[in-house]
């Protein structure tokens, strides 16, 4: 059932039903999923509109816009009580903003890196692999402010938690089965601490960046992040105008809404970041090497060693062992160990029937 908060007679509804729901589900089940929607447009900071919370029976969308959610502190702290999000820097972010924090959360797309070399996975993709639903993301772009909120709008607004329950119990199904289910908790742990700060130049850049990116997916009424993810975002504030220039002159595989992002980017980043360390042949073949551990275990190479890593491990090899994260426990075993080598000169690149792998030398 759907239940609309947003009065404090509704509130307490709330509490009481969801205190009900966990308490009577299957072990299986006492969990909840979290969704948001919020607009960034032309504000400093982006406006948070509805919180989406399902349980095992029921499903609460609660209006920030006309009460206090103060009380979703309680709930969210609970560290007995996992909650699931899927894509969660965003809405931890804007959930932070209104002082509402969490403890024990779980990041559906960051695990299903754990099972599929793909780096790029949108949530609909995901939902079509676990609940073999296609998802209608018309109401992507809606206007979340405007109140009262219509029929489609809540249908929309619900589906994502709904659909996340299944996500989560099949993945973590396959997860227990390849003994992976432990290996992000240190991320989700630093995740729990994502926060904004409004006086951080990158962060108003990013929030500019992405601003426009959405501005332009509501005029052409596509999806933003047909234009740009956040991960690109998330270089530019890094790399800066190095990284622009060596995209632009990629022209003949950029379409034109990327160009115009890039040229708009181009006029509000800083210069090249001082410690970014230029690529290297070196830097080249730890990334092919990241690329065949990632095939051979089918994880995202993302989610095992990021550029930045690869960047330090091949500049800097004497210290590399304490503070690069490649290289230590899971990560190291399939694929800092190999990246160690191929720098220590103990294995070389080589093929094998048609397949790149490694050679003792």
């Amino acid at each position: 059932m759907i239940h609309l908060i947003d009065s404090d007679k509704s509130i307490q509804l709330f509490l009481k039903i969801l205190g009900e729901d966990i308490a009577k589900s299957p072990a299986e089940e006492k969990f909840i999923t979290v969704d948001t929607e919020f607009i960034r447009e032309n504000l400093e900071q982006p406006l948070l509109c509805l919180v989406q919370i399902a349980t095992f029976e029921n499903v609460f969308v609660i209006d920030p816009l006309d009460i206090d959610i103060s009380f979703l502190n309680e709930i969210f702290t609970n560290e007995k009580l996992p909650k699931i999000f899927h894509s969660a820097i965003q809405d931890i972010e804007i959930l932070h903003n209104s002082n509402i924090h969490l403890k024990n959360i779980y990041d559906t797309q960051s695990y299903e890196m754990l099972l599929s070399a793909k780096e790029q996975i949108s949530y609909q993709s995901i939902v079509f692999k676990y609940v073999g639903k296609k998802l209608n993301k018309d109401y992507s772009l809606s206007d979340w402010k405007k109140r009262p909120l219509n029929k489609k709008q809540i249908k929309y607004s619900v589906e994502d938690v709904t659909f996340l329950r299944e996500i989560y119990k099949k993945q973590l199904q396959k997860l227990e089965e390849l003994k992976r289910i432990d290996w992000l908790i240190p991320e989700m742990k630093i995740l729990e601490q994502t926060r904004v700060n409004s006086d951080n130049e990158n962060a108003k850049i990013f929030r500019q960046l992405h601003e426009w990116i959405e501005n332009r997916a509501k005029e052409k009424n596509i999806d933003a992040k047909i234009i740009a993810d956040e991960n690109a975002i998330k270089r530019i504030c890094k790399k800066g105008k190095h990284y622009i220039n060596k995209m632009l002159k990629y022209r003949g595989l950029i379409n034109n809404d990327f160009r115009d992002f890039l040229m708009f980017a181009k006029e509000i980043v800083p210069e090249d970041i001082p410690d970014y360390i230029k690529h290297t042949p070196v830097v080249g073949a730890l990334k092919l090497i990241l690329k065949i551990c990632s095939i051979k275990n089918n994880i995202a190479p993302m989610i095992i060693a990021t550029t930045n890593e690869l960047e330090k491990l091949a500049n800097d090899l004497k210290k590399s062992d304490m503070d690069i994260r490649c290289l230590h426990g899971w990560r190291k075993e399939i694929f800092g160990k190999y990246a160690l080598d191929f720098l220590n000169k103990k294995i070389t690149l080589a093929f094998d029937n048609g397949q790149l792998g490694f050679k003792e030398q």
